[in-house]
């Protein structure tokens, strides 16, 4: 049997405390990325794991909104 690899690119660490202080002064995370040369991709999944769990979640945990 053969033995299984990761699929894709290995994720990079985002210090989220960048990212807050940076979007805290109005920055876009378009604009933090130019700065800090980290992806638009990465920037949003680490700020999307800054949030508290359930913040923009607008449905009732039995689904019906």
């Amino acid at each position: 049997m053969a033995t299984r690899h990761p699929v894709g690119r290995p994720r990079i660490y985002v210090p989220p405390e960048l990212i807050r202080h940076l979007k805290n002064q109005g920055l876009s995370l378009r604009q933090i990325s130019a700065i800090t040369g980290y992806s638009y991709g990465s920037l949003r999944r680490a700020l999307k794991n800054l949030e508290p769990a359930g913040r923009h979640s607008a449905m009732s945990p039995s689904g019906r909104g």
